[in-house]
């Protein structure tokens, strides 16, 4: 509902009314009180993993579609079909980019050659996680010698909280490679459903001739394997974060002759000063309409800090300057960038709204 509109009565010493006159002034000076809690512009599902990082500068590399392989000091192996292309799904669940990704040859082979790369899924809104398009891909690389490692770097962002897959397509000659313990694979591909035993899925693999240039597509009509997957590896590289946006609305008048005159940010908790280079988050008040975004004011954790129950303004509490057109949307915008999460769960942005008059 939109608030009552008083506005100031005019002046004059022959008005009766004085008193209720004075009392309307005041109420219309102090404004008309609008706020929104704010949420995270993360995704609900976007969780990091343990173990993502550890002391300052180094990474854990997680294994696609791995789980709980604890003993890696002598690991299962696969050789690989010559030709098949073989595609592993991992969950992205951290605020990282993906800052490597490889596999480990056992036995190499002459003359073989190899490439690998990052599918997104097709996630129509059905449950249809197949791969979908390529995100990334290596350069060609040669698997022909014995315990070698192959590792490129994709530096690539991805919108957290969804599937990807691990793509690996052979030529030539076909190496061995260190693979995953089928007791170790998580459930992402769930359980078989033909006659028999129901078996856990591991894995995507089909015939395709090899090229250097994986396909835009992922090729449809794999089929999806229940024995040992080859062990893909990626790892998380804090350097390399993502925006997230949120955008929380606060109020829209239905019609004009309105002004928004302060607007601040009040948090239970409080927010740390983040500094340049580690997780931040940016909170703006804007007015949104058809024709764009006019910011009124920011909070930016990498020179700011919010104080526990003291307000930060984000604009002059006396400043009544600025229009609230008809239909126009004010409202909150939340961007956070790195990981570990810096949280405005526990703010709230208060607004003081004045009825003008022509």
């Amino acid at each position: 509902m939109s608030p009552v509109a008083p506005y100031r009565i005019p002046q004059g010493t022959s008005n009766p009314f004085d008193s209720l006159q004075n009392e309307m002034n005041t109420y219309a000076s102090r404004g008309f009180p609008a706020g929104a809690a704010l949420r995270d512009a993360y995704p609900d599902n976007g969780v990091a993993p343990s173990g993502v990082l550890w002391g300052t500068t180094n990474t854990s590399s997680f294994a696609a579609n791995m789980s709980n392989q604890s003993d890696i000091s002598a690991p299962p192996t696969m050789t690989l079909t010559l030709g098949n292309i073989y595609a592993v799904p991992f969950f992205h669940g951290v605020g990282h980019g993906i800052g490597g990704v490889g596999f480990r040859v056992t036995t190499g082979a002459a003359t073989a050659v190899a490439v690998f790369g990052i599918y997104d899924s097709i996630d129509d809104g059905r449950g249809n996680i197949y791969p979908g398009k390529k995100l990334w891909q290596s350069t060609e690389v040669a698997p022909t010698a014995n315990n070698t490692s192959h590792q490129q770097t994709p530096n690539l962002t991805l919108p957290v909280g969804r599937i990807y897959w691990i793509a690996y397509h052979g030529g030539v000659a076909s190496p061995t490679i260190v693979a995953g313990a089928v007791a170790a694979t998580s459930g992402l591909l769930g359980y078989s459903t033909g006659s028999g035993a129901p078996s856990l899925q591991t894995y995507l693999s089909g015939a395709r001739t090899y090229s250097s240039t994986m396909p835009t597509v992922y090729p449809s009509g794999q089929t999806a394997v229940a024995t040992t997957p080859p062990l893909l590896w990626y790892y998380y590289d804090p350097a390399l974060s993502m925006t997230h946006t949120r955008s929380v609305p606060i109020w829209s008048p239905a019609e004009n002759d309105y002004a928004v005159r302060g607007v601040r940010l009040i948090g239970g908790l409080g927010t740390v000063q983040s500094g340049s280079s580690r997780p931040s988050v940016k909170v703006k008040a804007r007015i949104v309409n058809g024709s764009g975004s006019t910011v009124l004011g920011t909070f930016d954790s990498t020179k700011d800090v919010l104080k526990p129950g003291v307000p930060f303004y984000l604009t002059d509490i006396k400043n009544d300057a600025t229009p609230l057109p008809k239909d126009s949307i004010l409202e909150a915008y939340v961007e956070q960038n790195g990981w570990p999460l810096l949280s405005v769960a526990n703010c709230a942005v208060c607004c003081d709204l004045v009825r003008t008059r022509p």
